[in-house]
């Protein structure tokens, strides 16, 4: 078994305080004195000896010793840079645990070394569940394996039986069995749960398997049903066959080719008479309508004489001639009248004064331009009398042609209407003889009569479509029974499909039987594992194992408790775990107590005085830190008495001191804090001293 060895403590900002290093292996009986230079009435008290220890429960588990966590652990003077290491020792390997408070460098994080290595995980609850790993035990069972303190030391003998019991049971790791009563508990359900499951699978198996076999009953039912339908099948189908037979040949006797060719030999008999009656005259043909000859009329009128057009145009031109010439013989009429108006102006271009003399050359010209004017009018006034003259001529020409085309035409109209009135008569008439012919032909026709034979011949062809539809019979019938008995065939053919579904059905059956066998073989597994777990659960429970826990550790705390008190009392009093008592009636019923006896006092606790119940106290105390570090998975070599001396007498004192010093021997370290004067009984101790608000920690030189 591994152990636990603290081997130094380091303080910074703590509590109150400020700063310390504490070598804590293997120092045997190491007093922790206080010294309160804040306030001179309170001595010792107030100094800071508690918080050695508060420091190493924080610094281990993040909580004090007396309850205190977070920011309140932080010195009140300081207010930051709150800092703890603890250095301990298991085997070989050496351990550093940092814890950090509002810290400059390390803010409120938990640090964890192993020599070099960092086991620092993500977060502070991880690494603290790796811390607890390695020491083996949670913060209740640290301290209540270690620390002895006035404040925390139960007062054992004056418990009820529950409260002792759990107490102890807790110290014996009646923990560890109320958690594997709540193990073996759930291991019970879950296998509960788990045999449900396989019984829920094997009923279902069972449903399926009483499923299948109503589904192979059925089958088989219907495997005689199909037999007994195709049966009847069959000889349904074969009646069938026969009686088409049967009406085949009946039909066949009637329809013989031989009654067939007597039907046609006496249709054409009909026929021949029918020739043989006298034939009608042939119809009258029917005239023809009259063909009009194509008219002759009317013939178009002349044109216009292609020259008239030609005249016309040079009449306008040379009209427009005119018109310009007689306007140029007007204008210089008046350049003449006026031109003596011009004498004594001045000219337009050269500004020169006109005279009568510069002006008879323009009358020269004037008179020459007018007589070449009036002759050009002359010319053309004859022009355009002798055109319009043979635009008249030309114009009584074509009126004559046009009056001589009309006449013509008239004349020819005449003539093509008599023609057309000719052949109308002569059609009119051929119509009317028509008319009488086709009267006369009618009549001979009337005459004939065949209705008789028409109406044999009539019957004669019925006959004959008759025998025709009675062969089309035959040969349907004949087909028909053909086609039941190919059904018939396959009728008798045909494999029952039911045989099939009952051989599937049945290897189905035969698999879900095999899986119920191998069901009912697990779940008889799982019935025995309910067993085993109810056995554990049992075993785990109040009344099991736990009950003879206390029967386990009684003789163990007896000793202990023996030892301890009776250096303490000097043999005087004695204290007694008992798992029985006694009632008033003298009956013996099942309780957890502690019987006090004090061989020169009182016979019960209560009896005792206060010096005497605080050496009871003490030793059941320390009795039951034993049991909790002798059960330990790890044991630690440290152990902290707190103020236990407290209202001690001198004899009491330094029978506790006897035993400190040999529960040194065998843990390596005993701290014991007092703020009494016990410096005679331990050699080597430190000093708390406060000042100014703050503590800090001092070695004995």
């Amino acid at each position: 078994m591994s152990q636990i060895t603290i081997e130094t403590l380091q303080i910074e900002n703590f509590l109150s305080i400020k700063e310390g290093t504490l070598n804590l292996e293997n120092r045997g009986l190491l007093l922790i004195q206080g010294i309160n230079e804040d306030d001179s009435s309170a001595n010792s008290n107030g100094a800071g000896k508690s918080s050695v220890v508060d420091a190493l429960s924080w610094a281990l588990y993040g909580i004090t010793a007396r309850g205190r966590s977070g920011d309140k652990v932080v010195n009140r003077t300081a207010k930051k840079n709150c800092r703890v290491e603890v250095k301990f020792r298991e085997g070989e390997d050496v351990y550093t645990v940092t814890r950090y408070r509002k810290h400059t460098k390390g803010k409120s994080r938990l640090h964890l070394f192993k020599g070099e290595s960092d086991l620092t995980l993500g977060t502070d609850k991880l690494t603290q569940e790796q811390l607890e790993k390695i020491l083996g035990c949670s913060q209740e069972v640290f301290m209540a394996s270690i620390y002895a303190g006035q404040g925390c030391m139960p007062n054992l003998p004056a418990m009820t039986d529950k409260e002792l019991k759990e107490l102890v049971e807790e110290a014996a790791g009646g923990k560890a069995l109320e958690a594997a009563y709540e193990i073996a508990r759930k291991r019970a359900q879950e296998a509960e749960k788990a045999a449900l499951v396989v019984a829920t699978r094997y009923e279902t198996q069972e449903r399926t398997q009483g499923a299948l076999e109503l589904q192979i009953e059925e089958a088989r039912e219907n495997v005689t049903g199909w037999a007994s339908e195709n049966a009847g099948q069959i000889a349904t189908a074969e009646k069938s066959v026969n009686d088409a037979l049967t009406k085949a040949k009946g039909l066949k006797e009637k329809a013989t080719p031989e009654a067939r060719a007597g039907l046609e030999a006496r249709i054409e008999s009909i026929k021949a008479d029918i020739a043989s009656v006298a034939s009608p005259p042939p119809a009258p043909i029917a005239p023809v309508a009259p063909s009009y000859p194509a008219a002759a009329y009317p013939k178009p009128r002349p044109l216009p004489p292609a020259g008239s057009a030609a005249l016309a145009v040079n009449v306008g031109k040379n009209k427009v001639k005119l018109e310009h010439a007689t306007k140029q013989l007007g204008n210089l009429a008046h350049e003449l009248k006026h031109l003596n108006d011009k004498v004594g102006t001045a000219c337009g271009e050269c500004s020169k004064t006109y005279e009568e003399g510069d002006l008879a050359a323009r009358k020269t010209t004037i008179a020459k331009q007018a007589g070449e004017l009036k002759t050009e009018r002359d010319t053309l006034i004859s022009l355009i009398a002798a055109d319009e003259a043979s635009i008249r001529e030309l114009e009584e020409l074509h009126k004559r042609q046009i009056e001589e085309v009309d006449l013509e035409n008239s004349l020819a109209a005449d003539e093509h209407r008599a023609v057309c009135a000719s052949l109308d008569a002569e059609y009119e008439e051929a119509r009317e003889t028509h008319q009488k012919a086709l009267d006369a032909h009618r009549a001979a026709i009337a005459k004939l009569d065949t209705s008789k034979l028409l109406a044999a011949l009539t019957v004669a062809q019925s006959e004959l479509t008759a025998f025709d539809s009675v062969v089309a019979d035959i040969k349907t019938t004949l087909t028909l029974a053909k086609t039941i008995r190919e059904r018939v065939e396959e009728l008798k053919a045909a494999t029952n499909p039911w045989e099939k579904e009952v051989e599937k059905r049945s290897e189905e059956l035969d698999r879900v039987l095999d899986v119920r066998k191998a069901t009912r073989e697990e779940l008889d597994l799982k019935n025995e594992a309910v067993e085993v777990a109810k056995a554990a659960v049992a075993v785990f429970a109040p009344n099991g194992i736990r009950g003879e826990l206390l029967d386990s550790v009684t003789p163990f705390l007896n000793d202990r408790t023996a030892t301890y008190l009776g250096a303490l009392s000097d043999g005087n009093i004695e204290a007694t775990w008992l798992t029985v008592g006694e009632t008033e009636k003298g009956e013996l019923r099942e309780k957890f107590h502690i019987d006090v006896d004090n061989k020169h006092g009182d016979e019960d606790f209560e009896g005792l005085s206060g010096g005497e119940q605080r050496k009871v106290r003490i030793a059941t105390a320390m009795a039951l830190q034993d049991l909790v570090a002798s059960r330990a998975h790890k044991p630690l070599k440290l152990f902290v008495a707190d103020e236990v001396d407290d209202a001690l007498d001198v004899s009491g004192l330094e029978r506790l001191m006897g035993i400190l010093e040999d529960k040194a021997r065998t843990t390596g370290t005993v701290l014991t804090i007092s703020h009494n004067d016990i410096g005679d009984w331990v050699r080597d101790h430190i000093t708390v001293r406060k000042s100014g608000g703050q503590s800090i920690i001092e070695e004995a030189a």
